[in-house]
């Protein structure tokens, strides 16, 4: 398998960290990128009793899609500046399937989104984040608000604890980590019970595809898995991630927060997640 077909989720403000990310790897791989931008309809606050004036859903479109529009021109400009192939769209946050979102996502190879920034109005972002990873079932590459790049794999941190979406996000790592020159899977506190030999079975799975790995058992000594991970990534010194996302049902992420919520919240290097 190779990455030929890349979706990048446009940032509507900012440096756009993940379009310049998604154009580097475009590159690297001979790959097209598709751009989408987000155009979010205006929804009425709880607060306000009785019909909403034309006006001011006008207004609100008006903004959203003059906003949009200037996220494509950006994207389209970072294409031309590095020559990756690629094009771009908008669609509504709203429309669901319909949107084109979902469809799009169904048929790429990867979907590449920023990290949301709590001080930008980048809207719904992790919902999207989900749309993309469940409805799409697409593997996402988050990319870090702060990234700079370009794009290198010299190093992955793997973050195996024997599950069905981290073992999804491994076979669509596959061609990144050929680029690798260093592999770690990093097991933290055993995994699922996976006991003395957590991860000899993923290592024993990459040597089968021609990969060197390192294991490291971590424990978590009290702190979140994503800590952990980031830790990790941080000592060995990589430049990627690689990890399940929403291995839990989603009523109890929102309810008790998860490793996913965790990692998209506090990331320094891009993750690449699987459902």
């Amino acid at each position: 398998m190779s990455i030929k077909d890349i979706l990048a989720i446009i940032d509507l403000e900012g440096d756009r960290a993940a379009c310049r990310l998604a154009a580097s790897l475009a590159l690297a791989t001979d790959a097209h990128v598709t751009g989408l931008a987000p155009v979010a309809d205006f929804v009425s606050p709880v607060y306000i009793g009785g019909p909403v004036p034309l006006e001011m859903i006008d207004d609100t479109r008006e903004v959203a899609e003059d906003r949009a529009a200037a996220g494509l021109k950006a994207f389209d400009a970072i294409l031309a500046e590095t020559g990756a192939r690629g094009q771009s769209a908008t669609f509504s946050l709203m429309e669901g399937e319909g949107s084109g979102l979902v469809s799009v996502g169904r048929l790429c190879d990867l979907a590449v989104v920023g990290q949301d920034d709590p001080e930008a109005m980048e809207p719904a972002r992790e919902a999207l984040i989900e749309t993309l990873l469940i409805e799409a079932g697409a593997p996402v590459l988050l990319t870090p608000r702060a990234y700079q790049g370009p794009f290198k794999l010299d190093k992955i941190v793997i973050g195996w604890d024997g599950g069905l979406t981290v073992s999804r996000a491994v076979r669509a790592a596959l061609p990144l980590l050929k680029q690798a020159c260093e592999i770690h899977v990093a097991v933290v506190d055993s995994g699922r019970g996976l006991g003395e030999d957590a991860g000899a079975d993923l290592a024993l799975h990459l040597a089968r595809h021609g990969f060197k790995v390192q294991i490291s058992r971590l424990s978590s000594l009290g702190r979140d898995v994503a800590t952990t991970l980031i830790e990790q990534a941080v000592d060995s010194d990589a430049d990627l991630i690689v990890m399940g996302g929403y291995g839990h049902s989603r009523l109890r992420q929102f309810i008790l927060g998860g490793a996913t919520s965790d990692m998209m919240r506090t990331m320094t290097v891009p993750v690449l997640m699987a459902h």
